[in-house]
């Protein structure tokens, strides 16, 4: 009889914490209290018996060990109530919030952590939060981490995820856009993670101030990239956001990935202090820089071609005066012609020298004669990177001209010349052993 008593009390007390199945529901759990809702799993039960046609709200407290998977259930809204958090009870062998095949979901102020001991390092990565199935996720000021083999927030085909605010840390990867799912993220900071944001298979990722404005998206220092792009993804960055001081390259695409970097609110798209170049072009990929990229001091060349493929605009232009081997703009080659006026003292009158600045460091130059109403038998030329005083350290090729007997006045030669990328080929100037030549 008691125990009809209690049933029959239990079941008034969830009627009393939900509005009528016609209405907008509103539950609340106490996650390890005792009596009502205990648990986020309890409270998803009696949404689904109760049909989990209207909008749904769960406003949490506590703090919560479970693994919860929100499936087919639309327009549902988790609310963290006086710093609730939701810690993973699988070790790593499940996703901390599972969201499949759901509609207007929101996850608001939560604390949300995964563990990952070394048996789970060893096996399949699982995410903190994943999206998928069609699903539509909206992430409100949350801090995620502690997924060691998989991803702080995860999108997948069909599905959109919107991240504003809060902290993605200490994961294999912060974001994760695979098989053309796409990522909203406005004024998140992405830090210390092994790879900032993974990018694959069409992934699409959008980095906006957040709903402020002014506050920026950071991803800062992370093992490797601090945004890795590859078969076809594609990366739009506007400002203010800073991309710096992670452990290789701060941008790296690959593999017909596509980015857009400058643009958007007040404040520009800074990337800096990486130990790689700042953005990576790889094969065949494509990136172009707006109005406020600063793309400089980063350890290596700021903006790198790295194949004969990728594509750039705006590089020489956009990027803050930062250093770049792209060839945008500049011809493949130049015709070069040589006076008297660059023999070189000391030589007999028979050796000619000038430089050429460039903008390239690239070792790999290469010069031909053309003609000379000078020319004789056995003159041989020869062509180095220098980076020498006369335009503050700026690098270039010299050319070094040798002919067989004193070079007579008046004499004219014309060579042909090619670096691999070259940004310009500047005008011949004489250059000596004191200037760095």
């Amino acid at each position: 009889m008691l125990s009809t008593i209690r049933n029959c009390c239990y079941a008034a007390a969830m009627l009393l914490l939900v509005h009528p199945a016609a209405d907008a529901m509103t539950l609340s759990v106490k996650c390890g209290g005792h009596g009502g809702l205990s648990s986020i799993n309890a409270a998803l039960r009696v949404l689904q018996a109760a049909g989990g046609g209207e909008p749904s709200t769960i406003n949490v407290s506590g703090a919560c060990r479970e693994n919860i998977l929100v499936q087919n259930i639309d327009r549902l809204t988790l609310n963290a109530v006086d710093g609730a958090s939701i810690t993973d009870a699988s070790n790593g062998t499940a996703e901390v919030i599972d969201v499949a095949g759901s509609k207007g979901f929101t996850l608001n102020g939560f604390t949300v952590t995964t563990t990952c001991d070394a048996t789970c390092l060893a096996s399949g990565g699982y995410d903190v939060i994943s999206c998928y199935f069609g699903s539509d996720c909206l992430l409100i000021n949350n801090v995620v981490s502690g997924a060691g083999n998989g991803a702080g927030i995860g999108v997948y085909a069909l599905s959109r995820v919107t991240v504003e605010g809060g902290s993605v840390r200490n994961n294999w990867a912060g974001l994760f856009a695979n098989d053309n799912g796409e990522m909203f993220v406005l004024g998140t900071t992405i830090q210390g993670n092994s790879y900032g944001v993974y990018m694959n298979h069409g992934g699409n990722i959008a980095f906006r101030a957040g709903i402020d404005g002014v506050t920026p998206t950071t991803i800062t220092q992370n093992a490797a990239q601090g945004i890795y792009t590859n078969i076809g993804s594609s990366l739009n960055v506007k400002g203010p956001a800073s991309i710096s001081n992670n452990g290789a390259e701060g941008i790296w695409l690959a593999l017909g990935s596509d980015a857009f970097i400058g643009g958007g609110g007040p404040g520009p798209v800074t990337i800096s202090g990486n130990g790689g170049p700042g953005v990576a072009v790889n094969d065949a990929s494509v990136a172009l820089f707006g109005n406020r990229a600063q793309v400089t001091g980063n350890g290596q060349t700021d903006v790198a071609c790295n194949a004969t493929t990728a594509v750039t605009h705006g590089v020489l232009t956009n990027i803050g005066g930062g250093l770049t081997n792209c060839p945008e703009g500049a011809p493949a080659s130049d015709n070069v012609g040589l006076n008297s006026s660059f023999i070189m003292a000391g030589t007999g009158s028979s050796v000619m020298r000038a430089f050429i600045l460039t903008d390239s460091a690239d070792p790999g130059c290469f010069v031909t004669l053309n003609e000379s109403n000078a020319a004789g038998a056995g003159e041989t030329v020869f062509c180095g990177v220098r980076a020498p005083s006369l335009y503050g350290g700026r690098p270039g090729v010299m050319l070094t001209v040798f002919f067989q007997q004193p070079i007579p006045d008046g004499a004219v030669l014309w060579l042909n010349v090619r670096q691999n990328g070259a940004r310009q080929y500047g005008p011949p100037v004489v250059c000596l052993t004191s200037d760095g030549c």
